[in-house]
């Protein structure tokens, strides 16, 4: 974004403070419900706000056992929830390659 520094220090403030729990598992559920049947992985950031890794941990979860399958991955990467790329590339390679070796893609 083009903001100047202040404005993108207020966005980042007020999306911290935002309490994100008010996803019930009902919620979360309706969400995997309507996620495709197919292998996916999950990343989030070991300071991540939005998905840590008790969400991450729980939508895997539920998208497993919706699914009756184990494609599902999860993956904790260094830094926040948008940053992962940007904070160790190589980390997050890896763990895209590694996904798509174990779930036989190409």
């Amino acid at each position: 974004m083009n903001l100047k520094r202040p404005q993108q220090e207020m966005i980042q403030t007020a999306a911290f403070a935002v309490d994100w729990q008010w996803q019930t598992e009902d919620d979360i559920k309706k969400q995997v419900d309507k996620e495709p049947a197919v292998p996916t992985l999950c990343l989030f950031g070991s300071s991540d706000k939005l998905f840590n890794k008790t969400a991450a941990d729980s939508y895997t979860k539920m998208l497993s056992q919706a699914r009756n399958e184990n494609n599902v991955s999860s993956v904790c990467l260094q830094g926040d929830h948008c940053r992962l790329l940007q904070n160790d590339a190589d980390a997050f390679v890896a763990a895209v390659w590694n996904f798509l070796s174990s779930a036989g893609l190409p």
